[in-house]
């Protein structure tokens, strides 16, 4: 597996990704948080076009994208009920989703971010069990919750960061 960034070559299989990841999350009881259409075509294509957008791909087939900016600050982070662990740069990671063909893309990812960047911040919804989970698992701290701009507008939503003194 390696991750590159994504073009628009790629648009149909990230489509067919997030379809999945969609159905998956309404099935683990998160039936809100990307509702039957996010992200659509349109939010998809933009994606694409940013410089953070990138694919795991595996042998030609895409298995799992999502968005990795480094060193940002990301709006709605400012203000949060609760507390970051520091106030020291970071990087973000934005929309994951697997494919149900190679669920160890997600522990790939994983490995590729923490490489990159010592300090993250991640938001995720409420009922995001499955992601709640597995950011505890992997070193992330509950901070607080952040407010969001979303596809229904402003969403409340919950903020992890991990943070590695090196």
């Amino acid at each position: 597996m390696h991750i590159r960034r994504s073009n628009s070559g790629d648009f149909e299989d990230i489509k067919g990704i997030y379809r999945h990841a969609r159905e998956f999350m309404r099935q683990k009881g998160n039936p809100t948080q990307w509702g039957d259409t996010y992200p659509n075509d349109e939010i998809i294509n933009r994606w694409i076009d940013k410089d953070g957008y990138v694919v795991v791909d595996s042998n030609g087939k895409i298995v799992a994208v999502f968005g990795f900016v480094e060193n940002t600050t990301e709006p709605g982070y400012d203000s949060i009920d609760g507390a970051w662990l520091n106030d020291e740069p970071y990087s973000v990671v934005h929309a994951l989703a697997v494919s149900h063909t190679n669920i160890r893309a997600a522990k790939f990812i994983g490995d590729w971010v923490f490489k990159r960047s010592n300090n993250l911040r991640v938001d995720t919804h409420k009922d995001n069990v499955i992601m709640q989970n597995l950011l505890l698992k992997t070193g992330f701290v509950l901070c607080g919750e952040v407010e969001i701009l979303t596809t229904n507008g402003i969403g409340k939503r919950l903020a992890y960061q991990r943070y590695v003194n090196n």
